[in-house]
């Protein structure tokens, strides 16, 4: 954060959100790998359905805690860390459990 500012106060507000979007910098990359395993099934209604699921569970968060609970720039943008491991677990759990396999066959 440095490299934007000298100004202490605000490297040292910044460095919550930096934590936060570094975490979820790292399950993005492995939830996009499986996302985009699911769109090679050619599972348009599944794509479409996690992708609803996952932009929905992000608005509701968002709302409660930007509106809600008025809560500080880190757990806002903690809200990146919910969309992607929403996008993880239902992309991988489709992959491990799903019936996409019958229809390659």
């Amino acid at each position: 954060l440095g490299l934007y500012t000298n100004d202490a106060m605000v490297i040292d507000m910044g460095i919550k959100s930096w934590r936060v979007l570094s975490t979820s910098l790292v399950v993005m990359s492995v939830a996009t790998i499986c996302f985009n395993a699911v769109v090679g099934t050619g599972k348009t209604w599944i794509n479409m359905g996690i992708e609803i699921l996952c932009v929905s569970m992000y608005v509701v968060y968002i709302s409660i805690a930007v509106e809600w609970l008025h809560a500080p720039l880190h757990i806002a943008w903690a809200s990146e860390f919910v969309y992607w491991s929403i996008l993880l677990i239902t992309s991988g759990s489709y992959l491990l459990w799903g019936k996409w396999r019958k229809s390659l066959l």
